[in-house]
């Protein structure tokens, strides 16, 4: 991966879902998301099976985010509102 862009990633086409792989303290900005990936796919050698992949139909996957092999769903990992996991 190159230095800009640290965070593994995966992407599945036929349920047009990428899965993001942070680590703890990578900062994942959501309304450019779309283009960091489409420009570490082109810019990229491993993921060149990927490369007819437009950055428009990138915009139409759906992301879902995991740390430490847990799916983040927003605030609602924890069953104690006053400790809810915001990221």
């Amino acid at each position: 991966m190159s230095d800009l862009f640290k965070i593994a990633f995966s992407i599945k086409r036929e349920s047009k879902n990428i899965f993001l792989f942070p680590n703890n303290g990578d900062y994942i900005d959501c309304h450019n998301i779309h283009m960091q990936i489409y420009n570490e796919i082109q810019n990229n050698i491993d993921y060149q099976e990927y490369q007819d992949i437009t950055e428009q139909d990138l915009l139409q996957y759906e992301c879902f985010i995991f740390l430490n092999s847990q799916l983040l769903l927003g605030g609602s990992e924890s069953p104690i509102s006053s400790q809810e996991y915001f990221f």
